[in-house]
C-alpha cells in the first residue's frame, strides 16, 4: 500500500517555568492511503501533541519542534513556513477536536464555519459555499440542513454538534482526517453513529483517517492498524487483530486487562494498572514501564529496550518495545525484580 503520511522520529517539547517537559519523545509511524489508524494510551502519553505538532498548530513558544519528519506525501509539514502550511491545512489534512463545543465558534452561524475552508481554500462564492455547506450537512446526517445551516452551535445537541465538526473538517474532502477523541462525552448510541458516520465517510470519499482514543471499542470498530503509545513514546504497533489477540507488550495486555468486553466471564474482577505514569519532566533512563510492569527485569531500569519485529499469525509487520521480546535477553525472565 501506498504512504499517505510518514512520520519519523518526531520530538516535541514544551518549555515551562518547572523546566522542560518532553511531551512526545522519537515517534514514528505511518498511515496509508484509505487506512484507519488508531493511536491508543493513557492520558498523557502525548497522542493529542503528536497530532496537533503534525497539524502545525502548537504554539511557538511554549512548545519546541526538537526533531523529526511529518510527510504528507513529499511534503514536510514540519518545514514549511506558516504560510504554506495554511494552504495545506483544512485542504489536505483536518482535524476533529476533542470538545465539539470549546472548538467551534459560538458566535458564529454552523452554515459560516462551514463555508469559511470553502472560500478559502476552493475560492468559492458566498452562494456556493452556503450550498456545499448544507450538502455537508445532509451528508453527515444532520435532519433539515437548509435550517440547520443558519443556526449557531448552542443550538445543536452534543452529537449534531460532533457531526458538525465533522462537516468542517472534510469541506473540502482532504487526503487525511485526524479525529482526536471525536466520540468522548457521548452517549454510546452517537457513539455508534459517529462510528458508521466515518466508516461510511472513508468508504465515499477515500480519505485516510488516524483516530487518536483511549476507547479501545471504537479502536475494534474502526481500525485497520493501531500504534500503543506510552510516555511519549510508540511501545506497540501492529494490524487490529495482532494487537487485540495477541499483544506483546506488557502495557498493551495491562490495557486490554483493564476494560471489560462481552466474552469475559461476570466473575472475572478488572485489572487497573498499578502506579502513575512517569514524569516526563526527566523520563526514566530505560523502559518507561518498569515501574509500574508486572514483568519488570533488571535489564530495564537502566536499559531502553529497542524495537522489536515480532510477526505472527495476525500480521507480518508485528511491532514492540520490550525486553521480553529480545531473543538476546530471554533467559532474564526468570530474573525479574517484582
Amino acid at each position: 500500500m501506498e504512504k499517505l503520511l510518514d512520520v519519523k522520529d518526531l520530538k516535541i517539547s514544551f518549555q515551562t517555568y518547572a523546566g522542560k517537559v518532553q511531551a512526545v519523545r522519537g515517534v514514528s509511524f505511518f498511515v496509508n492511503k484509505k487506512e484507519v489508524l488508531g493511536i491508543v494510551g493513557e492520558s498523557g502519553c502525548g497522542k493529542s501533541v503528536t497530532s496537533s505538532a503534525i497539524m502545525r498548530i502548537l504554539p511557538q513558544p511554549p512548545a519546541l519542534y526538537e526533531g523529526g519528519e511529518a510527510r504528507l506525501l513529499d511534503v514536510n509539514l514540519l518545514s514549511l513556513k506558516e504560510e504554506e502550511m495554511r494552504l495545506i491545512r483544512g485542504r489536505d489534512i483536518s482535524m476533529i477536536f476533542q470538545d465539539a463545543m470549546a472548538s467551534l465558534n459560538p458566535t458564529i452561524k454552523i452554515g459560516k464555519q462551514i463555508m469559511e475552508p470553502l472560500m478559502i481554500h476552493q475560492s468559492l462564492k458566498a452562494n456556493a459555499a452556503r450550498e456545499k455547506a448544507i450538502e455537508m450537512l445532509d451528508l453527515v446526517g444532520i435532519s433539515n440542513p437548509e435550517k440547520r445551516v443558519d443556526q449557531y452551535p448552542h443550538e445543536f445537541s452534543g452529537g449534531m454538534r460532533q457531526r458538525a465538526m465533522i462537516a468542517i473538517a472534510l469541506a473540502c474532502r482532504p487526503k487525511l482526517l485526524i479525529a482526536d477523541e471525536p466520540t468522548t462525552a457521548l452517549d454510546v448510541t452517537i457513539q455508534a453513529q459517529i462510528i458508521k458516520l466515518m466508516n461510511n465517510l472513508k468508504e465515499e470519499m477515500g480519505t485516510s483517517i488516524i483516530m487518536i482514543t483511549h476507547d479501545l471499542g471504537v479502536v475494534a470498530e474502526m481500525c485497520d492498524r493501531i500504534v500503543v503509545m506510552y510516555a511519549g513514546k510508540i511501545i506497540e504497533s501492529g494490524n487490529a487483530k495482532a494487537i487485540f489477540y495477541n499483544p506483546k507488550h506488557p502495557y498493551t495486555t495491562s490495557l486490554l486487562e483493564s476494560v471489560p468486553n462481552m466474552k469475559m466471564s461476570r466473575d472475572k474482577v478488572l485489572t487497573p494498572i498499578p502506579g502513575t505514569p512517569p514524569d516526563l519532566f526527566a523520563p526514566p533512563v530505560g523502559c518507561s514501564f518498569y515501574a509500574r510492569c508486572k514483568h519488570a527485569m533488571n535489564i530495564c531500569k537502566d536499559n531502553e529496550p529497542a524495537v522489536t519485529d515480532v510477526p505472527d499469525e495476525y500480521d507480518r509487520l508485528h511491532y514492540s518495545a520490550c525486553w521480553l521480546n529480545s531473543l538476546e535477553y530471554k533467559e532474564y525472565n526468570k530474573e525479574a525484580v517484582r
